[in-house]
């Protein structure tokens, strides 16, 4: 898998674990459309949603970027 595919894929589990934290239907529903063009299956997206992976480092990256979020959200 190539290099740059590997870092969208890390972007859109991103894009879709913070849509998912801060409730916002539409990019829920864009991030979760594009998550599937970059190969990600229903189960992996739904996974991705509730801040899990198989995979280690993107569980890490999926965790870290929801309680970013979380903290941020609660300090504004």
């Amino acid at each position: 898998m190539p290099q740059h595919h590997c870092r969208t894929r890390k972007k859109k589990a991103v894009t879709l674990v913070v849509s998912q934290v801060n409730g916002c239907i539409y990019c829920l529903s864009a991030h979760t459309v594009l998550g599937k063009m970059n190969g990600f299956t229903d189960e992996q997206l739904l996974k991705i949603r509730n801040a899990k992976s198989e995979n280690a480092k993107l569980n890490a990256l999926v965790k870290l970027a929801a309680d970013f979020t979380k903290k941020t959200t609660l300090n504004a």
